[in-house]
């Protein structure tokens, strides 16, 4: 929704400079979505430590990647024991 309002903003044509729009996040998750839709469309320009806070969040997110357990494929029959 908002990648869809600023791509509207930017069509009006009164927003040519750049820093005419900005966009506020709450949660470092909200701003790492918003530049990866924006950033197909637009230059995307982030605060130094927000970028900072990005690399860390997905170097977090690679190592926690890297820990998961592996999953096995268990095979079932399908034999039912009969009441004694």
């Amino acid at each position: 929704m908002i990648r869809d309002l600023v791509l509207h903003l930017l069509k009006q044509g009164c927003y040519t400079s750049e820093g005419d729009i900005v966009v506020l996040c709450a949660y470092l998750g909200q701003l790492a979505r918003l530049r990866d839709a924006l950033a197909k469309d637009v230059a995307v320009c982030i605060d130094e430590r927000d970028s900072a806070d990005l690399a860390d969040r997905e170097g977090e997110i690679e190592d926690v990647e890297d820990n998961q357990p592996k999953v096995e494929t268990v095979s079932v029959t399908r034999r039912v024991r009969p009441k004694r």
